[in-house]
């Protein structure tokens, strides 16, 4: 696929000599921007999106990229150097904060910059970033075809297959439901000595409040702003008052003033949760009525809808339906 090359960089391709470097841009899913360059030292360029720091002590160790005409995924790695002050720590890559992010690589004259004077060498999506050593991360480049070898057909399914709150756009059948609203922002206020990683309590109480009234945390989704698990996201077993346990736990410690957002989560369930919760059953992404197979089914989400029904396979060992 032929590149589009501005007219001043591509005079100084065909000069006798050039002063070319790369520049890799990585995205987050929280839209927190990183840039790393091939060059000796940092330099700030902007792409047309606004100007970004790429940091040259990081550094930026790019193998051959790997591309193909037959829609195969561009493959290629990027490895930088990690440091505790940043700007990316073992911290940020043991929370997952650059997994899956949008990156882009530009080629650029760092002897003069000029806005949106580039040309794009790959871009696509990063996969799972590893730590070595806490020395050096190693990122996983993949081209844009990637996204064409997922699946993306939905299959039958008694519990809601939409990401809660997501809107148009971000999927086919999106959930519609405003979940932003229900963030709220805490601290940590103590921290359990034999769990420091899953037990804590918040400054204050977390409540909020949906279309139905008010709204349990359990589940509930925890996404941490500052300290070492910055950017990483934990979910919520219990909620006491401002006691809270995690149901897994976090990389790192957790620390006293470290802050966090904190909002309820979704079941996926039809009628507890997208209806007694939510009201938002008209965007009810799953068939809760499935026929269920047989007995040992009786545990599966949502079956108690079915055993109402008295919708069993065999009909002689299903239990009573209960009076209209």
């Amino acid at each position: 696929m032929p590149k589009t090359i501005p007219i001043a960089l591509q005079d100084h391709l065909y000069g006798s000599g050039t002063t070319l470097c790369y520049l890799l841009k990585i995205t987050t899913e929280a839209g927190v921007s990183f840039g790393m360059t091939s060059l000796q030292k940092s330099l700030t360029y902007d792409d047309g999106l606004g100007p970004l720091v790429y940091s040259a002590p990081i550094g930026l160790d790019q193998s051959t990229i790997t591309t193909t005409g037959d829609m195969q995924v561009d493959n290629s790695e990027a490895v930088v150097l990690l440091a505790n002050t940043g700007p990316v720590t073992p911290q940020m890559i043991e929370a997952g904060a650059l997994d899956y992010a949008t990156f882009v690589i530009y080629r650029v004259n760092w002897a003069s910059l000029v806005t949106r004077e580039h040309y794009i060498i790959q871009s696509g999506t990063t996969g799972a970033v590893k730590n070595r050593d806490g020395l050096s991360g190693v990122i996983e480049l993949r081209g844009l075809p990637q996204k064409l070898k997922q699946t993306y057909n939905e299959l039958y399914s008694i519990t809601c297959r939409a990401v809660f709150g997501s809107q148009a756009g971000a999927e086919i059948y999106p959930c519609n439901f405003i979940a932003d609203a229900l963030w709220s922002s805490k601290s940590v206020a103590t921290v359990d000595t034999v769990e420091p990683d899953r037990v804590f309590t918040s400054n204050t109480t977390a409540t909020a409040t949906g279309p139905n009234g008010a709204l349990t945390f359990e589940p509930g989704i925890i996404r941490w702003l500052t300290g070492a698990n910055a950017n990483a996201v934990s979910e919520v077993e219990t909620l006491a008052g401002v006691a809270i346990t995690l149901r897994f736990p976090t990389w790192y410690p957790i620390v006293a003033a470290d802050t966090f957002k904190i909002r309820p989560d979704c079941g996926k369930r039809f009628a507890e949760d997208c209806i007694a919760k939510y009201a938002n059953y008209l965007n009810f992404r799953g068939e809760p009525l499935i026929p269920l197979g047989d007995e040992s089914s009786q545990s599966a989400p949502g079956a108690t809808l079915a055993i109402d029904l008295g919708i069993y396979r065999n009909e002689a060992t299903a239990p009573a339906a209960p009076p209209p």
